[in-house]
């Protein structure tokens, strides 16, 4: 218990970038003084890990007004935290620049409004709102695929702001260089700044997000518990809240002590629980790769066969509370390092690859249907 106490911030743990810029990059007369800092790192809700600490150091760099890597473009699939960190980004920017006009506006609302200003003929004015910001936050890029005239007003707009040494922080599901429907331009700009991925919360993250959670008094939670839900819980830290709002609703009050089997009821009964089966997330991996679902149980290295099991590892990781073990042990009793290796493979194949992440995005639809 004592290792995870420090974990989660006790005196051995080292300072986040996000602890060294409250403590020294943002003097005083930027944050309002001590108390200020203190209601700024209040503003910062995402808890990233060693997995995300790029992107962590990539928003207070913004924050601290370094120009060397803008704009800013972070990428990542759905539930990873991207737009939990937009808009801590905007709610920090405006703490510590209440002067300073900001925006956080989805890429759909953009292209909406520009549809709008068109129609109204108050192009002028929504130019002069968006093109005169110090920052601008725009979520969900991806979302303005097709929509030409937007990206091109959004491409101006981006080095409008830039040029005026604002700061710009976009969110999308991919990587610039690899969004379809997007005109060149656009694309060639947001990949001179800094593209940063973005990974659901490993283990430390997700015990700091837990502990978090389970802070409510009158309800401690035991070792064995927090441990279980370490090994079993795969998902958003939205998700992880709500867990454990049900398991304490589930204690009801007063709760002497939160153990694994409340837990592990919980966890079986809730409604994510009707998670599909690890054989229909193979058949339907198979069956995309025309290959026999036999054949990811066995030893097969058939370059098809190999992608058909690493697929079907990476959506049951992905679709379900299953850890590598489990995973493991259906495909053919593999351990955990096989699977994890697996998973890191076809995500990094996903990144490259446009075919089989149009493959991917079927599988996931057609699994959570």
């Amino acid at each position: 218990m004592t290792q995870d106490t420090e974990r989660l911030g006790g005196p051995g743990v080292p300072e986040s970038p996000a602890q060294t810029f409250l403590a020294a990059g943002a003097g005083r007369e930027r944050t309002g003084g001590e108390d200020g800092r203190h209601r700024l790192g209040q503003l910062i809700q995402f808890v990233a890990g060693p997995e995300n600490r790029l992107a962590e150091a990539a928003l207070w760099g913004l924050l601290a007004g370094e120009e060397d890597y803008n704009p800013i473009v972070l990428h990542g699939h759905s539930g990873v935290g991207k737009s939990q960190l937009a808009r801590d980004a905007y709610n920090a920017w405006k703490a510590l620049h209440p002067d300073r006009p900001a925006a956080l506006v989805a890429g759909i609302e953009f292209a909406r409004q520009l549809t709008d200003a068109i129609e109204t003929q108050s192009v002028e004015d929504f130019r002069d709102h968006y093109r005169g910001l110090a920052m601008l936050v725009v979520d969900d890029l991806h979302l303005l695929s097709g929509k030409t005239a937007a990206q091109e007003e959004l491409m101006h707009t981006v080095d409008a702001v830039a040029r005026s040494s604002g700061a710009v922080l976009i969110t999308c599901r991919w990587p610039p260089d690899q969004l379809g429907g997007f005109l060149s331009g656009l694309v060639s700009r947001l990949s001179a700044g800094l593209t940063v991925p973005l990974v659901p919360p490993g283990p430390e993250a997700r015990r700091a997000l837990l502990g978090r959670y389970v802070a409510a008094p009158g309800f401690p939670w035991s070792e064995a518990a927090l441990e279980l839900v370490d090994q079993r819980f795969r998902g958003t830290a939205a998700q992880l809240e709500g867990l454990v709002k049900q398991v304490a609703l589930t204690a009801g009050q007063p709760a002497a002590r939160i153990g694994p089997e409340l837990v592990a009821s919980v966890l079986d009964h809730r409604p994510g629980a009707g998670q599909p089966e690890l054989r229909v997330i193979a058949m339907a991996a198979a069956k995309g790769f025309s290959v026999r679902l036999g054949d990811l149980r066995s030893g097969s290295r058939r370059r098809a066969v190999v992608l058909a099991r690493a697929m079907a590892m990476y959506l049951a990781r992905n679709l379900s509370e299953r850890t590598f073990e489990e995973i493991g042990r259906y495909f053919g009793g593999r351990d955990r390092t096989t699977v994890s290796h697996a998973c890191q493979r076809m995500e990094a194949l996903l990144a490259q690859d446009p075919s089989l992440r149009q493959l991917y995005t079927q599988l996931e639809q057609q699994l959570r249907a």
